[in-house]
């Protein structure tokens, strides 16, 4: 009788990581940190009413946090509504 030749194959370990993950769970802390520092570093330097919003916004959105994105929106809106004379404040953040 003949003998069988076997052929193993070998299975390698498929690793799934999640792209662009980074910070855990202190992710939502460190992008209001570079938020805040942000607003703050282009509200020094640049004399214009939203750079602060705008500076916020894209924070959210370079960092993909839907909450900065709606707090940029939300004072944004507030600035440029205050500009052409709608809403007796001065703009900035709904409280």
């Amino acid at each position: 009788m003949a003998r069988r030749k076997f052929r193993y194959k070998t299975r390698t370990r498929t690793i799934v990581r999640r792209a662009r993950g980074g910070g855990g769970g202190f992710k939502p802390v460190i992008d209001g940190l570079i938020a805040g520092a942000g607003a703050k570093i282009i509200r020094s330097f640049v004399n214009v009413p939203f750079a602060d919003d705008i500076a916020v916004l894209g924070v959210g959105y370079f960092r993909r946090n839907d909450t900065l994105k709606t707090i940029g929106g939300m004072g944004l809106a507030g600035d440029l509504l205050s500009g052409f004379g709608m809403g007796g404040d001065s703009g900035g953040y709904i409280v």
